[in-house]
């Protein structure tokens, strides 16, 4: 920007304001925005997106010794079924009733395979097929066929839903 001065003697001089001028005002303007951000903005988009997303549920495993079975659970299943475009979701939690400890044992050490291969099995499903109140049904049977082909067949007698929510 130029700036026009007069002097006593009547000429019209022009005057020049130095670059750093500009370049300081713009500096402030950048640290004023970085500071709005990093003091405002942030933490309240921080705050809403944590009141959006539901808090992960640790996955924990729980024996149980009722004297006619021994029980595994494998809980903290939560797919996206097929075609569902990432908008809807499922939730399961399955206890297996198997015959023995070591089965729960040997169980214990495939568990990230057998949690594998059940989410594979429902994200395969589409969200009719997962309405049809036979699925928990053929579920329980396919899940008995994968859960026998990574720890033996026979070795699992009983699988139990004990969530399956469908949202």
């Amino acid at each position: 920007m130029e700036e026009e001065i007069t002097s006593e003697s009547g000429e019209v001089t022009k005057k020049k304001k130095p670059v750093m001028f500009y370049v300081a005002i713009f500096g402030v303007q950048v640290l004023a925005s970085i500071a709005l951000l990093y003091f405002v903005v942030l933490p309240l988009w921080n705050k809403k997106a944590s009141a959006e997303v539901p808090e992960e549920t640790t996955v924990e495993e729980e024996v149980v010794d009722n004297s006619l079975d021994f029980t595994f659970k494998v809980d903290g299943l939560t797919v996206n079924p097929k075609n569902s475009g990432g908008k809807r979701f499922a939730v399961f939690e399955i206890i297996l009733s198997v015959s023995s400890q070591e089965t729960v044992d040997e169980l214990k050490k495939v568990k990230p395979i057998v949690k594998d291969r059940y989410i594979s099995y429902f994200r395969s499903k589409t969200i009719a097929e997962l309405s049809v109140e036979t699925v928990m049904e053929e579920g329980r049977e396919e899940l008995k066929k994968l859960t026998g082909e990574i720890i033996g067949e026979n070795k699992v007698k009983e699988i139990y839903f004990t969530r399956f929510v469908l949202q």
